[in-house]
């Protein structure tokens, strides 16, 4: 044997992930828990569900791509590590907290709703009976550049508090007013 020579190889032996790379013009496609079809070139007429695991918060700085990763539902003995795959994705709403992400109770959040409770992250959340505002913890699935994905911690149709997060205290009785800009909310 040489130096630096490989002498064996370990292999996961749960859950199995397709691994793409998607360009930046494809980011807004993707979305966690988003389900997709994906067909294996070693498996001709075989088609697997999978769904959106994990997208990177950050381009690759050399291929300027977005890595993504996306779990098998039940792929069976057939399906080996290695193999090559082809993708298609099912559509999804680029609306936050709608689409694919609601169905699978993740939300999409300006990064200024972001608050921490002690160390854990949390939101404003606006109690609809009666106006006034809770503080929440929440987990958060991914940190974008602009963005987070709430996984666990909101409801489908509550309100959160998008912006002035650090001037507003719990119990406060507020005025729900639309965002300027909804649109900013889907990038």
């Amino acid at each position: 044997m040489s130096a630096s020579q490989a002498v064996y190889n370990l292999a996961w032996s749960g859950e199995l992930d397709v691994v793409c790379d998607a360009p930046e013009s494809a980011l807004a496609a993707l979305a966690l828990g988003q389900t997709a079809k994906v067909t294996l070139g070693a498996l001709p007429g075989r088609t697997f569900k999978a769904r959106v695991r994990e997208l990177s918060p950050a381009a690759d700085p050399q291929s300027r791509t977005y890595r993504a990763k996306l779990t098998l539902d039940n792929p069976g003995p057939d399906v080996r590590l290695g193999m090559t795959a082809d993708i298609a994705l099912s559509a999804h709403s680029s609306s936050a907290a709608s689409g694919a992400e609601a169905q699978h109770g993740f939300f999409v959040l300006p990064a200024t709703a972001l608050f921490h409770d002690g160390k854990e992250p949390a939101v404003w959340v606006v109690r609809a009976a009666d106006s006034k505002l809770e503080l929440r913890r929440v987990t958060i699935a991914r940190y974008d550049e602009r963005a987070i994905v709430v996984s666990q911690g909101l409801k489908d149709g509550e309100q959160v508090v998008l912006q002035g997060v650090h001037t507003v205290s719990a119990g406060e009785q507020v005025r729900a007013i639309a965002p300027l800009h909804p649109e900013d909310l889907a990038s």
